[in-house]
């Protein structure tokens, strides 16, 4: 049972906004809560609502850090052109053809909730994208949902 404190708080789910949309569209075509940002999507769609080949993804939400410290993100991206933004801060913009590791420079971040926005052009395959992260207290991983919201 809830007390009336709890029915006034807001409930958040964990996890980042995806939309994807077709080439060119204003609108995306399909929409979803992502718990992770893992994907080899390879020459397969990301969604059975967009048609075969080229496809934009862009994630938007709230990052979690507790810790304060250094930050380095991780992007392992291929087929395509990636964007990350902290805090209205572009991170990495890049066009990563074949599958390699790209990573950030060090950020220094503290208990907050952050802005964070990740973006993805299909223009080749494999079309791959997972975004990973090590902080002051752990090394290179995939972000946990309980980061993301």
């Amino acid at each position: 049972a809830q007390d009336e404190e709890d029915e006034d708080e807001p409930k958040v789910a964990p996890g980042l906004i995806a939309a994807y949309f077709m080439p060119d569209e204003m609108k995306p075509t399909a929409a979803r809560v992502e718990t992770e940002v893992q994907h080899a999507w390879g020459s397969d769609r990301p969604d059975l609502r967009l048609p075969a080949g080229r496809f934009f993804a862009q994630w938007q939400g709230l990052l979690f850090t507790q810790a304060t410290g250094e930050y380095r993100f991780y992007i392992y991206a291929g087929g395509g052109r990636v964007r990350l933004k902290l805090k209205d801060q572009t991170l990495l913009d890049v066009e990563a053809g074949e599958p390699a590791w790209h990573l950030t420079e060090p950020l220094k971040l503290g208990d907050a909730h952050s802005p964070l926005e990740l973006t993805f052009t299909k223009t080749a395959e494999p079309a791959v994208l997972k975004l990973n992260w090590s902080g002051p207290q752990f090394a290179v991983e995939p972000i946990p949902d309980r980061h993301l919201f």
